[in-house]
């Protein structure tokens, strides 16, 4: 670096004597000439950092797989339909709400919902347990608008605890 401005000012100097120094035009020179120097020097440091990670490799972004996707669906469409109609309560939320809190009765306490209802009932909540229990029968739906959002969320609330 220092040779490089060495040479750079003796250049000038030497442009400077020949031109004499009555035309302005040799220190105008040198500052373009320092100024390209240090603008290189520049570059070149930057491109001696070293390089920073993309933003995906620091924070890889969340994929949603097309089974999970398919599941929110259902679970969407369910849940709408529950509250929608009574119908829809008893054909399309019934069977995911009776699929939910046989696996988690199974895998936490080893008790089948089916066979086991007794003590099923006894670690369900009464919103769960009205839509899990397994006599209950289609005429059961309830009102024909089906579950309030408030029983709905409830219900998930009871889910969750299990």
């Amino acid at each position: 670096m220092l040779a490089a401005a060495g040479l750079v000012t003796s250049a000038v100097l030497g442009a400077a004597t020949l031109a004499g120094v009555g035309r302005g035009l040799a220190p105008y020179a040198y500052v373009l000439a320092v100024g390209a120097l240090v603008t290189w020097l520049l570059v070149r440091g930057i491109q001696a950092l070293p390089t920073t990670p993309s933003v995906h490799a620091v924070l890889p972004l969340h994929t949603v797989d097309a089974d999970d996707a398919a599941q929110q669906t259902t679970l969407h469409r369910a849940l709408a339909s529950a509250q929608w109609s009574a119908a829809g309560l008893q054909s399309q939320l019934r069977p995911i709400v009776i699929e939910v809190a046989g696996a988690r009765l199974s895998r936490r306490y080893g008790i089948e919902l089916q066979r086991q209802p007794e003590l099923a009932q006894a670690l369900v909540g009464a919103r769960t347990w009205e839509l899990v229990r397994p006599d209950r029968s289609p005429s059961e739906a309830g009102p024909r608008h089906g579950w309030s959002h408030e029983q709905l969320v409830e219900l998930l609330d009871e889910l969750e605890e299990i």
